[in-house]
């Protein structure tokens, strides 16, 4: 759930940024955070 929410935060932060101003990478920096704890606990990944 972390890793999708970071892609989409990604995503939005960086379109945000590049289209208003720079004070949207905040949004960039917390959907890399979110990839990251996502990708910390792959382990725990299960199809359910």
């Amino acid at each position: 759930m972390f890793f999708a929410m970071g892609i989409s935060f990604v995503g939005m932060g960086t379109v945000l940024t590049v289209a208003t101003n720079p004070g949207f990478m905040g949004i960039t920096a917390l959907g890399i955070l979110n990839m990251v704890i996502g990708l910390a606990n792959r382990d725990k990944w299960k199809k359910k």
